[in-house]
């Protein structure tokens, strides 16, 4: 079996065999890129303690600036089509866009917030943050998973 072959009959049961009603519903907002709430989260961040607050959203900036700046140049070297324009019988649940399809800059840079946000629990010596770093990374799976 070759690359492309099996890429195709991975979409393939990702996006027919595990097509669900809950999955249906959850996984257009997952996709769906509501960056205006990190947005809300730094601005409550420096609200809360501007002092502390320096390091995740200088972290955040940098890391989503670095990460859609990769992302856009393996893009454009790798030049892999989305799915919705090469395979017949795909279950759209959005729109299809134009643009290439690997690496998903939408991942990259929910993981690169996803990231920065970490920083914060990570440094909890208690650890009493730990389900915080799970949920994050939870967040950060589904997203690539969208």
């Amino acid at each position: 079996m070759s690359l492309s072959e099996l890429d195709a009959s991975l979409f393939s049961y990702i996006n027919r065999d595990l097509q669900n009603s809950i999955f249906d519903m959850a996984m257009p907002v997952i996709t769906d890129k509501y960056y205006f709430l990190i947005l809300i989260l730094m601005g409550w961040l420096l609200i809360r303690d501007r002092k502390s607050a320096f390091i995740p959203i200088a972290l955040t900036v940098v890391s989503v600036a670095l990460s859609d700046w990769t992302s856009n140049i393996i893009k454009y070297i790798v030049e892999r089509q989305r799915p919705c324009h090469v395979l017949e019988a795909v279950n759209l649940l959005v729109g299809c866009t134009d643009s290439f399809s690997m690496p998903s800059s939408h991942a990259a840079n929910s993981s690169a917030i996803i990231f920065a946000l970490s920083y914060r629990s990570a440094g909890d010596p208690a650890n009493r943050k730990k389900w915080m770093r799970w949920l994050l990374l939870s967040i950060a799976v589904a997203v690539g998973f969208s």
